[in-house]
């Protein structure tokens, strides 16, 4: 795990996300807001991060403990614009779903929440602790 993101860092965007406060997430100096959704609306709809990273079909690509999606294949290392990160939680069960901008951050929707830009390590500590990364055939 990345050292320079402080589990203090981690703990405080726990307490944020359990308590639906993205508002006080786009606060933070560390986590750059890209789109402000309507959390009610997309809870509803069940709008996650899957959903944002893949669109409304989204399920047909997860089981619990692996992703399979025909555009994508694994890779080991060297995050490149357009790859996709899935964390994996202690259970070896995807948690969270985002995708590398061109700055080598990542781009993803908390919960229901909003989209957020951070970087590799900037999440809440129950999206776990390991990531695969994979990279468009095309």
């Amino acid at each position: 795990m990345n050292t320079t993101t402080s589990i203090g860092e981690r703990k405080t965007l726990d307490y944020h996300l359990k308590t639906d406060d993205f508002e006080s997430v786009s606060d933070l100096s560390f986590i750059r807001l890209i789109i402000r959704t309507n959390p009610k609306l997309d809870q509803k709809n069940q709008r996650f991060c899957a959903w944002y990273v893949l669109g409304k079909n989204w399920k047909n690509h997860f089981q619990r403990k692996s992703f399979n999606h025909p555009q994508y294949t694994k890779k080991e290392t060297n995050m490149k614009k357009n790859d996709l990160i899935v964390y994996f939680n202690e259970f070896n069960e995807w948690t969270h779903i985002g995708k590398i901008s061109k700055n080598q951050k990542i781009i993803s929707k908390w919960g229901s929440g909003y989209v957020y830009e951070h970087s590799l390590w900037q999440i809440p500590t129950f999206y776990g602790t390991t990531y695969k990364l994979f990279r468009c055939k095309n």
